[in-house]
């Protein structure tokens, strides 16, 4: 087993995902990496699972959005693939990641500026619309981030945990912190 330190209040748990489209006969399956708060391995496990029946919901997606390296974002819409709306991030930025959010129902991204690597900003976009708006700014040291789909929450590699929904800090992980080549 691997050492887990007395205090340890965050986990990291792998939560397995089948997507199943009717009508298609192959299968996605996601491993996704979430964390878990408890106060012990055993909480931290059954936490975990407790995510995973949370997630076991059915909804329809209604668009998919596509980022592109210094280009824009498009949302395709999956009922007939036609493009619903396109947004610009403008010259020397673009768009890191994109996220949908089926209980915020918005598409969320990560701008970055890339004649600033420190610059990152939360956006949110309406599904319908592509209306952007600015969510909130991370942190300055934030090299990557990930979304965490359970939780409608993104947490960066500065150990930043923000709400989608606000981009309130739910809380701060305490990542070793490194320099890495080219960053």
């Amino acid at each position: 087993m691997a050492y887990i330190p007395e205090n340890a209040k965050w986990y990291l748990a792998a939560l397995i995902k089948e997507i199943v489209v009717e009508g298609d006969s192959r299968n996605v399956v996601h491993k996704n990496l979430v964390l878990v708060r408890a106060d012990s391995p055993e909480q931290a496990y059954q936490n975990a699972l407790d995510l995973g029946k949370q997630s076991e919901i059915c909804y329809e997606n209604p668009a998919v959005c596509l980022t592109e390296m210094r280009g824009p974002v498009s949302c395709i819409s999956c009922d007939d693939g036609k493009l619903q709306w396109m947004f610009d991030p403008g010259p020397e930025t673009h768009i890191l990641r994109a996220h949908y959010s089926s209980r915020l129902n918005a598409f969320f991204g990560v701008l970055r500026n890339l004649n600033n690597k420190h610059n990152r900003r939360l956006l949110r976009f309406d599904v319908s619309s592509g209306v952007c708006e600015r969510v909130c700014d991370l942190d300055s040291d934030a090299w990557e981030i990930a979304f965490l789909d359970a939780a409608d929450q993104l947490v960066t590699t500065s150990g930043e945990i923000r709400n989608l929904s606000d981009g309130a800090l739910a809380g701060r992980l305490a990542f070793p912190q490194r320099e890495y080549p080219g960053m």
